[in-house]
């Protein structure tokens, strides 16, 4: 093998592994999008059987709990964490 031939490979791998780190940041998150974030409001308000007091009480304890939290991502949390409880 040349001495060209090991740099021009990992150089094309460093290439490679760039393109699909970007690839995936610049795909846009499910949990992201704000109609989704409706959604997910409305299934957790079923799940509290229409009590939006309950709902608002648990994604509000999720962002205190949790700094720096979207209020989809503390939707999830409250939805998991009222799965949990349940159980």
């Amino acid at each position: 093998m040349s001495t060209l031939a090991v740099p021009l490979i990992a150089l094309t791998l460093v290439f490679f592994a760039l393109f699909l780190l970007y690839k995936r940041l610049a795909t846009p998150s499910t949990s992201g999008a704000g109609g989704n974030a409706k959604a997910l409001e409305q299934q957790l308000l079923q799940r509290c059987f229409g009590d939006r007091a309950m709902a608002n009480r648990l994604i509000e304890h999720e962002l205190a709990k949790r700094q720096g939290l979207s209020r989809s991502q503390a939707i999830e949390y409250a939805a998991a964490s009222l799965q949990l409880d349940k159980r």
